[in-house]
């Protein structure tokens, strides 16, 4: 479900919308605890599958604030943070994927104004 609080928040405002999009796209990947697997190959082809020209790496770096990337094992993840705050799981299960290190401090916006990320 995407929360009636997306469309008024105002970060998500000032993004372009294939980031928005890209937002939307990686709740339908997250698991119960959201978390998804992050190679920029598999988003592609999960939300943008017949989009070559979109750039996930960037899309990535606009998401800071809302999303922590990390690594194990060599392999790429993501958490949607706040994720439990607006998805309701009635029968949760446990996750599969390595939970993310201790929550970081967000990084810096980046200019929601750069080129498209395609």
């Amino acid at each position: 479900m995407i929360d009636p609080e997306f469309w008024s928040d105002e970060e998500i405002g000032r993004w372009n919308y294939a980031t928005r999009l890209f937002y939307i796209g990686l709740w339908n990947f997250a698991d119960d605890n959201g978390r998804f697997k992050s190679s920029s190959a598999l988003l592609r082809s999960q939300i943008f599958p017949y989009d070559a020209r979109i750039n996930i790496e960037k899309l990535k770096t606009e998401l800071g604030n809302k999303v922590q990337w990390y690594e194990e094992n060599g392999l790429q993840y993501g958490w949607i943070r706040n994720f439990s705050r607006y998805q309701r799981i009635d029968r949760p299960t446990e996750s599969k994927l390595p939970a993310p290190p201790e929550e970081e401090e967000p990084p810096p916006e980046v200019d929601p104004h750069d080129d498209l990320p395609f």
